[in-house]
């Protein structure tokens, strides 16, 4: 088709438009609105011959800048809508995408997925059309080739949904097409619509488009005396009502009669998309099989029985299972409370029920003493902090967790501990003191290599302390850990629970040692059915290990011995173990290491 800027190129009397000395967008969605005859058509012809990469715009006498004939250019035109109602506008624009994806997909690539292809065939659904733009934007974005969106009388659809009683859905769907990502993905929008001469604009518009006066289109005023004989006016304000104007002369006046939108599927295009559903289907099949290629491989690697001498593990660990004969009477109960009390399917129900109460506590912080002080960005925490060499990859520390009777001592206790660790810590240490009544008061993180005389300063305060947390291997009074990769020991366990009671169908059969059992088959990939949702995320290693050696403590199985994995600090190891997500991993990376030494 004949470009119409091009046409009027030769006429008398032609008014040349240029982009040298004209502000005719901004980098947004433009909205240029004016009376038929203003010229709106042939502007955005001649910004699609001037911009578009597929045009030649050489011989318009302008200037040559780096952006002529250098963007891809979507141009759509809606002067030809007459639907009378929903379903026909929809039928309008899937056959308008049909035939703008045609035009502009991509003729390299091979594989579209099923919505490009029910677009080209014209069944593109209302979802679909809602993204159809942008769609093509993704297909071609590339940095330096951002498009420029142009569509003629982008207003006709809402007057004639106006007119026919479909307005809100048209005005949803029409505004939802071109709320694209113009500042990083496209050089702008620019849209025309039609209003009277001397009256507003009919219908609302949302806040992120730009209403434009007639008077910023090149030559409004004479084209218009031109083409009509009268002269152009131009309000002082272009205020967008809030509802649609319900005037039938007003409305009428933007309606013009046109033939239907003559575009058809053709049979040569209904064979190229048939070929192309057979290379779709293809393509999901193909990514099935590397997906249970994928799924098989990494049960050869998790399917591996946890090795009896990594670093110290505990003897039990290597073996799964955990007789219910074993299992403490008071970590069932506590299960079966959360099974009847607490929205299980929600992790942090349980961690909240479990662990803390949102609860004020009385006493005074300001009484805590120490130069390194500073409030945590959650309300619930005051931290401390001395470093010598402070690391990111609090792993390597102990994590020792103190639970006082009596809140009152908490600043007195904090600082008598920190003074201590000022004056005798030979390597970095953390304290975090709760602001909030929970079943521990106080955490601390410190170097193995002063745990063992931290522990013997704690002994004054045995008749202070209490051992109260349900799911952590205690050592005398004090609970004890190693701080997970990414997840706190807490979260953890909360997870772990809210996995397990989903599994179980009666609180009769809750058993601890049962969701030990259920742990580990998961992160093994042993599960039956291929039911491996308990294993909610591919942690590392030392994610499964630290709650195994938890619950070989809680279950009496072992104690916190000296050498316990709880109570290590081997950097390189764990450093490994952190960083891999099955046991073949580990070893491989454990012997590359060795290798490497």
């Amino acid at each position: 088709m004949m470009n119409k800027y091009r046409e009027l190129i030769n006429t008398p009397d032609f008014l040349p438009y240029d982009p040298k000395h004209e502000y005719f967008y901004d980098r947004s969605i433009n909205l240029f609105l004016a009376p038929k005859g203003c010229g709106k058509s042939t502007y955005l012809q001649f910004l699609k011959l001037y911009y578009d990469k597929k045009e030649d715009a050489s011989d318009l006498f302008v200037d040559n800048t780096f952006h002529m004939n250098q963007h891809m250019v979507i141009y759509l035109d809606f002067s030809d809508f007459n639907a009378k109602s929903y379903e026909e506008a929809l039928r309008y624009f899937a056959l308008k995408m049909s035939e703008l994806y045609l035009l502009y997909l991509k003729k390299d690539r091979k594989i579209y997925p099923d919505f490009y292809i029910d677009a080209l065939e014209g069944k593109a659904s209302e979802e679909t059309l809602v993204k159809a733009i942008d769609h093509i934007n993704f297909d071609h974005d590339q940095p330096y080739d951002k498009p420029l969106i142009l569509i003629d009388d982008f207003t006709l659809p809402l007057a004639w949904s106006i007119k026919h009683g479909y307005y809100e859905q048209m005005n949803t769907l029409l505004f939802k097409m071109i709320d694209v990502d113009v500042y990083e993905r496209n050089l702008a929008i620019v849209l025309t619509g039609d209003i009277p001469n001397g009256k507003g604009i009919p219908f609302p518009l949302p806040h992120w488009i730009y209403a434009m006066k007639p008077s910023v289109l090149p030559h409004t005023s004479e084209l218009y005396r031109r083409n009509t004989g009268e002269e152009l006016i131009v309000l002082p304000h272009y205020d967008p009502p809030s509802t649609p104007v319900n005037d039938d002369e007003t409305i009428d006046a933007l309606i013009h009669d046109t033939e239907p939108y003559g575009y058809s599927i053709s049979e040569k295009l209904l064979a190229k998309t048939k070929q192309m559903r057979i290379d779709w289907n293809n393509h999901l099949a193909e990514e099935e099989r590397k997906r249970i290629e994928e799924d098989l491989r990494t049960r050869k690697e998790h399917a591996y029985i946890l090795p009896y001498d990594c670093l110290r593990l505990s003897p039990h660990c290597g073996a799964h299972g955990y007789p219910i004969g074993n299992d403490p009477q008071h970590l069932n109960d506590l299960l079966r409370d959360i099974y009847r009390n607490v929205d299980y399917t929600k992790h942090l129900k349980i961690y909240d029920y479990v662990f803390q109460v949102n609860q004020d506590i009385i006493t005074d912080y300001r009484k805590i003493n120490t130069h390194d002080l500073h409030i945590s960005p959650s309300r619930y925490y005051l931290e401390l902090d001395h470093s010598r060499k402070h690391y990111y990859g609090r792993y390597k520390w102990i994590k020792i967790y103190i639970s006082l009777k009596d809140r009152v001592h908490i600043a007195s206790f904090i600082n008598d501990s920190m003074d201590y660790l000022l004056a005798n810590a030979k390597e970095s240490f953390h304290i975090m003191a709760a602001k909030t009544a929970r079943m521990h008061n106080a955490i601390y993180w410190v170097d193995r290599k002063d745990f063992f005389a931290f522990e013997e300063f704690l002994n004054k305060y045995q008749d202070f302390l209490e051992d109260s947390l349900p799911f952590h291997a205690h050592r005398g009074k004090l609970g004890i850990t190693k701080e997970y990769f990414c997840h706190s020991h807490n979260y953890v366990f909360s997870v772990m629970i809210s996995h397990y009671l989903q599994r179980v169908t009666s609180q009769e059969e809750i058993s601890f040692t049962a969701m030990m059992d259920t742990f580990v088959k998961a992160w093994t990939m042993e599960l039956e059915n291929d039911d491996n949702s308990y294993r909610y995320s591919s942690h590392p290693v030392i994610d499964v290990i630290i709650p195994l050696e938890t619950a070989d403590v809680l279950i009496g199985k072992t104690t916190l011995y000296n050498d316990h994995f709880l109570l290590s600090n081997n950097d390189k190891e764990i450093s490994i173990l952190t960083d891999c997500y099955s046991w073949m991993e580990y070893e491989r990376k454990v012997k590359k290491e060795y290798e490497q030494v």
